[in-house]
């Protein structure tokens, strides 16, 4: 039978002596077409394999590509026809970028790696998964695909022999035999699974397989819930036994090891809590010498300028809340007054006397670690609300100064002058009744010290993991006050000299530190104060 290859060839080859030249150049023309057609037509199959496997083995099946995939980056699919007219994809390929994805269905192994073919597994074959395969690439038509089949190889379930005159007979496990061979044979299926749908039949010796009737073993979801609730229940009876048993006898066991859980778990904790903090105290310490990179050799005013305190009341406008402004309170404003002097002065001395130190201003207690983060959110540095028997009436400090050679001052400023005082009890300062000018000036330290002795016991408290920690100055500054009207005022309070101790006093324009004695009467005027930074 002649081919359409050993045609073409007869056809175009076989020329006779008397054509011309130009006919057998014309014949060459009209035949290559033809050749390079049905050399391309043999090679343009999308083609698959697969090898029948016996039960809940694995398949390979293979497929075979006319072009080389991965050069080409053209999406493929692998089809499964379970049922007729209803393909599934089993495997869905595309690319991204140059880049290979792929889907693959449950039960279906494929390691994304192809070229002119490619291999896949379908694991534990069943029932359900013979059947017709296809392999498309994508610009195929449907003519260019080549099925291949998934079919299982036959089990031998049950095989019996005579021998005499007796049957005897092996059965695969899960099957039993019930009575004996006759002119029919039963067969038990012991436990009826999605894994043993299927064909059987029955071939006596000398028969052919083309002559047996089949029949087909079904299970509906119905009997597959009935068996999987029988076998839940009993599960579920023998494992309640099983946990009363093993309870009876772990229960010592438990108590001994949540005692040694607790202890190791605890221990743990306290290890991660530990190693936290030191990592965040590290994160601060970069952080400081990031934003302040000549600390040990200059000095810094934070914030570098002093913002002062304006009121705002709540109102709504066009039904949305805006904060308008107030006018400001005549003791805020002389208290700003005062701070920027007081600031002036420090920032005229840092810079004339090149001293290197850090100035603290208008900071709250509870603004400190206030927001460490997400990744230090466990750390185990002292906070202000650890202060026991804090006295939350009594205000921060005014300022607060880290000197590299002289250790930390901290300050409180107060704008009290025996000059204004009509003024002060015009605007309810004074709480109670109507005081004097030295009345005034008296609780004016008084609160000033306090907040003086708040300040030491809070920054203690903050530094108390930093042993052993300098010692901390305080001063009370009193830019408005003359030094007749501060002696007159507190002369007579040995409560507050007796209470509070020794503390410093600026009545001044630079800073001056001035000493309580037992009797402020008994200081001489030109020795009453002393320079110091």
């Amino acid at each position: 039978m002649m081919t359409r290859l050993d045609f073409l060839q007869h056809s175009c080859l076989g020329f006779s002596p008397a054509w011309s030249f130009t006919q057998k150049f014309f014949m060459l023309l009209a035949c290559v077409p033809a050749v390079i057609f049905s050399a391309a037509d043999v090679g343009s199959k999308n083609r698959c394999t697969v090898s029948p496997v016996l039960p809940l083995s694995d398949a390979v099946l293979t497929c075979y590509f006319p072009e080389d995939i991965s050069v080409t980056k053209k999406d493929f699919t692998v089809y499964h026809y379970a049922r007729p007219g209803s393909p599934v994809a089993v495997i869905d390929c595309w690319w991204i970028k140059g880049k290979l994805d792929c889907y693959s269905q449950l039960g279906v192994e494929y390691n994304k790696t192809v070229g002119k073919d490619l291999t896949a597994t379908i694991k534990q074959v069943t029932s359900a998964h013979t059947g017709k395969y296809a392999c498309q690439v994508s610009g195929y038509e449907a003519s260019s695909l080549e099925i291949c089949e998934l079919h299982l190889k036959l089990a031998v379930l049950v095989e019996c022999l005579w021998e005499n005159n007796q049957p005897k007979c092996q059965v695969a496990s899960g099957y039993q035999l019930q009575d004996a061979v006759s002119s029919y044979l039963t067969l038990w299926i012991q436990e009826v699974t999605k894994e043993k749908e299927g064909n059987y039949y029955c071939l006596p010796a000398g028969s052919l397989i083309t002559q047996q009737s089949t029949c087909f073993l079904s299970m509906s979801e119905e009997d597959e819930v009935d068996d999987n609730l029988v076998i839940g229940l009993l599960l579920g009876f023998l494992l309640l036994a099983v946990t009363v048993a093993v309870g009876i006898f772990l229960l010592r066991f438990i108590k001994t090891a949540n005692h040694l859980t607790e202890t190791d778990g605890e221990s743990q904790r306290i290890l991660n809590v530990k190693e936290n903090t030191n990592m965040f105290e590290e994160h601060l310490k970069s952080t400081v010498q990031r934003m302040y990179p000549n600390m040990p050799e200059s000095f810094y005013f934070v914030p570098p300028l002093y913002f002062n305190k304006c009121r705002y009341k709540p109102q709504c406008v066009a039904d949305q809340v805006i904060y308008v402004p107030h006018s400001a309170d005549l003791s805020d404003v002389r208290h700003d007054q005062a701070m920027h002097h007081v600031l002036q002065c420090l920032h005229h001395m840092a810079k004339q006397e090149q001293e290197h130190m850090f100035v603290l201003t208008q900071f709250q207690y509870e603004d400190y670690l206030n927001n460490p983060g997400v990744d230090f959110e466990r750390h185990c540095l002292p906070l202000p609300s650890g202060l026991v028997d804090e006295d939350k009436s009594v205000a921060c400090f005014d300022f607060l100064v880290v000197h590299q050679a002289h250790g930390i001052l901290v300050g409180v400023v107060k704008a009290v002058s025996d000059e204004d005082q009509d003024v002060q009890q015009a605007t309810d300062v004074v709480v109670s009744k109507q005081r004097d000018g030295d009345d005034f000036i008296e609780s004016q330290v008084v609160e000033a010290v306090q907040q003086l002795k708040k300040a030491v016991r809070m920054i203690n408290h903050l530094m108390s993991d930093h042993k052993p920690f300098p010692g901390i100055r305080q001063t009370l500054m009193l830019p408005r006050l003359t030094r007749q009207a501060l002696l007159r005022a507190v002369v007579g309070n040995t409560e507050l000299v007796e209470s509070y101790g020794p503390f410093s006093l600026c009545v001044s324009i630079y800073i001056y530190v001035c000493v309580f004695a037992t009797e402020l009467e008994e200081l001489p005027r030109s020795n009453s104060c002393q320079r110091s930074h």
